[in-house]
């Protein structure tokens, strides 16, 4: 099944970029995967999908939430 990262259309070039990275990551990070990246309009319901935030302040640049099933991997404990 083919994997894709979402970014809005007429989004920052440092948020193309960022997709951009956040494939590369995965395919490297994944045996055999195929990612791609696609512009959005409206809100995607499946797949890595970069949102642009306005409402964030202070020294929060970014937010990453996920529900640990986007790419049908399990959860792991990394570290205690």
């Amino acid at each position: 099944m083919q994997k894709k990262v979402y970014y809005p259309v007429g989004s920052s070039q440092l948020l193309k970029a960022t997709a951009s990275d956040v494939v590369q990551l995965l395919q490297k990070a994944i045996t055999d995967s195929t990612v791609i990246i696609e512009q959005y309009i409206t809100l995607p319901t499946t797949g890595i999908i970069l949102i642009y935030n306005a409402t964030l302040n202070g020294n929060q640049t970014c937010a990453v939430k996920s529900n640990a099933l986007v790419l049908g991997l399990k959860p792991q404990k990394i570290m205690d």
